[in-house]
């Protein structure tokens, strides 16, 4: 397939695509786990929300207690900001171990373990 210039940056074409929903009335949530894509994609919708008077911009993350601790830090961070209505899930439910034959899985947050 022969390739096109559309004479626009990816950037650009991204922000008016989220611009363009929010215009036409759609709710966006924002699904982040945290890692670097999400991350670009919550500061895009709220670029766009900003833009169109759409803000804040809600984000949904679920949480299954196995997060690196920088990524927590991170989300709180985001959760804080006025910009942005977080939905933070607990997703409390068994997790395949696939190293463990004997313990075939693990619960994440499991209610009938001291949280600390």
């Amino acid at each position: 397939m022969p390739r096109r210039n559309l004479d626009i940056d990816v950037f650009s074409a991204a922000l008016d695509r989220i611009e363009g929903l929010y215009k036409a009335g759609h709710r966006i949530v924002v699904s982040s786990s945290g890692g670097k894509d999400s991350a670009v994609c919550t500061e895009l919708a709220i670029l766009a929300a900003s833009n169109t008077g759409r803000l804040p911009v809600e984000v949904v993350v679920r949480d299954e207690e196995v997060m690196f601790p920088g990524t927590y830090e991170y989300l709180e961070r985001i959760a804080a900001r006025p910009e942005v209505e977080m939905h933070w899930l607990i997703a409390n439910q068994p997790v395949m171990n696939v190293f463990n034959r004997e313990c075939p899985y693990f619960w994440v947050f499991d209610p009938d373990l001291d949280p600390d």
